[in-house]
């Protein structure tokens, strides 16, 4: 259940590999590539992952060079 802070909502693990549709291996990959930004909520172990940065992954851009076909 994701949670909610500060006016964000924030995705576990879990949950942000479900919402993109990718696997642990590709989510941590987009971390390590600067994509995405790990949080942590106090001194718990959970990874939590931010709501508007996971619909920034999902929503569609338009490929250099690609003319739509």
């Amino acid at each position: 259940m994701p949670i909610e802070m500060d006016g964000e909502t924030y995705y576990s693990t879990d949950e942000a590999c479900s919402y993109l549709g990718v696997s642990r291996d590709t989510l941590n990959r987009m971390t390590k590539d600067g994509r995405l930004h790990k949080y942590r909520r106090g001194f718990a172990r959970t990874t939590y992952y931010r709501k508007t940065e996971l619909e920034a992954l999902r929503s569609l851009r338009q490929i250099d060079g690609d003319k739509g076909e």
